[in-house]
């Protein structure tokens, strides 16, 4: 394996070209917009992001594979790029921001490298392993984040959606209750990998989710983790391979996601029972 320094350098170009194949696309009067079979949105960008990752690795480092939402190759391969060549197409596809590319390099499941591109505010959140955590080269530290009166949570705790861990779509308004009966905590919807690298970054206080795909979690957790943060699975356990399906996700500073955890943790544990019933 090479420097993780080089790999950075290449997910931070993939990031840069991505972020122009989105701006051409948004707004446009024709994105090819078509629904997939689990009834989530993709559009062209999505698709020319996806394989302009494939082409990219392919030539520059054949011996690695990818594992893209829109197409894959090498999954066999010890070394991964796990991409979300758009984060976000939801909101993409109606116009309104926030969207992002994300991109990790992982080894034997394990997290090198992680970047993920807002092309609209120009904002780049990167981490190398063991390195730290940046935002357009300014250094991320959440560790000594304190619980306060007033905090603000990415979170996407869904049921019944082929990328969810739960079945029971009910998981999603019981989660709301539980926030809302602290007084403390509100909520925005982010996309999963922005939602990610924005707790790093501090300006959302944690990030909330039960979703399990690798290229929503895995780039947005080295840059959380990297800036401070406790990141887990959503019942507070390591992620040990972050090449496979997660538990969910959970990521806030120490002190904070201690709350987060104790706060849900009976809607949680109610949702995963209801699973084992089915």
């Amino acid at each position: 394996m090479k420097d993780n320094d080089e790999y950075l350098e290449f997910a931070k170009s993939l990031a840069e070209d991505a972020g122009r194949i989105m701006k051409k696309y948004f707004l446009a009067e024709e994105m090819g917009l078509e629904i997939k079979s689990d009834n989530s949105p993709v559009t062209q960008a999505d698709t020319e992001i996806n394989e302009l990752v494939v082409q990219w690795v392919k030539s520059r480092y054949p011996d690695h594979g990818v594992m893209g939402e829109e197409d894959s190759f090498g999954l066999d391969k010890d070394v991964m790029w796990i991409v979300d060549p758009l984060d976000g197409t939801y909101s993409f596809a109606i116009g309104i921001p926030p969207f992002a590319f994300s991109a990790a390099l992982v080894e034997d499941g394990q997290l090198r490298v992680g970047v993920v591109y807002d092309p609209i505010t120009k904002r780049l959140l990167w981490a190398t392993i063991g390195q730290g955590a940046f935002e357009n080269g300014k250094k991320l530290d959440i560790t000594d984040k304190n619980l306060t009166d007033n905090l603000l949570i990415s979170s996407w705790v869904v049921g019944g959606i082929e990328n969810s861990i739960f079945s029971d779509k009910s998981v999603h308004g019981e989660t709301a209750g539980a926030y809302a009966q602290t007084g403390r905590i509100d909520e925005i919807d982010l996309p999963i990998a922005y939602g990610l690298a924005i707790t790093g970054s501090g300006r959302v206080d944690g990030l909330v989710s039960s979703i399990k795909t690798p290229w929503d979690v895995a780039a947005g957790s080295l840059i959380a983790m990297e800036a401070g943060a406790k990141v887990t699975d959503l019942f507070g356990n390591a992620v040990k391979r972050w090449d496979k399906e997660a538990n969910g996700i959970l990521a806030a500073a120490p002190k904070l996601h201690a709350y987060l955890s104790e706060t849900i943790k009976s809607v949680l544990e109610s949702a995963k029972n209801e699973n084992n019933r089915h």
